[in-house]
């Protein structure tokens, strides 16, 4: 389906064009949407699109540890890139759906030279593929903590904007404990303990982090 402007709008991937810039870029870089239904699952190197901005929607990308487990490498949700050639993930890796997904999908993976546009929207992909890569060494500073609560902390410090403000998160607890590589039960025990040490105020997936002065 092609995709209209009014539904790019709200992309920082076309935040500097006019609307008669989106237009071209739609035709020259023969833009399209495509869906994902919820709980969708497929290998990330079946992937069948070279590159993808998600829309709308939330998908993990994830892998089966040495024990069967789920290992949840990294989150992702509206204005995420899927560049399956530059993750350089291993093909055990795949892509599970958690709400339906909206994809604007570039049907044009090698831009046109006539696209006068290619060099802006490659600049915005390369600056959305950098952030992605910054979560990954997120993920790798996280694990090189021992104590289950410095990896919570570390993990609601990633996520927190502005200090003392409500953190919500968009992962389940299941979803949660396989993010920190640890057990749920394990997980909620430590929960509790860090919001009656005073460390953390949470309701579901609302927290605060009440920090120390």
């Amino acid at each position: 389906m092609k995709p209209n402007v009014t539904s790019l709008e709200g992309s920082p991937f076309f935040k500097d064009f006019s609307v008669l810039d989106t237009e071209k870029a739609i035709d020259c870089l023969a833009l399209s949407i495509k869906k994902l239904a919820n709980n969708e699952q497929m290998s990330l190197s079946d992937f069948p699109y070279q590159i993808a901005i998600i829309l709308a929607g939330r998908l993990s990308v994830e892998k089966l540890g040495a024990e069967g487990d789920q290992v949840i490498l990294t989150m992702l949700g509206a204005d995420d890139v899927i560049w399956a050639d530059k993750m350089a993930l291993s093909e055990e890796y795949y892509i599970q759906v958690h709400e339906p997904i909206s994809l604007l999908v570039f049907e044009q993976p090698i831009f046109p030279k006539t696209c006068h546009l290619r060099a802006t929207i490659y600049e915005h992909l390369l600056e959305a593929h950098l952030e992605q890569k910054m979560k990954l060494f997120e993920k790798i500073e996280l694990l090189s903590f021992r104590k289950l609560r410095d990896r919570m902390m570390y993990f609601l410090s990633k996520q927190e904007e502005q200090p003392g403000h409500c953190i919500n998160i968009h992962y389940s607890r299941n979803q949660l404990a396989n993010y920190l590589s640890v057990d749920r039960s394990a997980l909620s025990r430590e929960l509790s303990a860090m919001q009656r040490d005073g460390l953390i105020t949470y309701n579901r997936n609302a927290f605060i982090i009440h920090h120390q002065h």
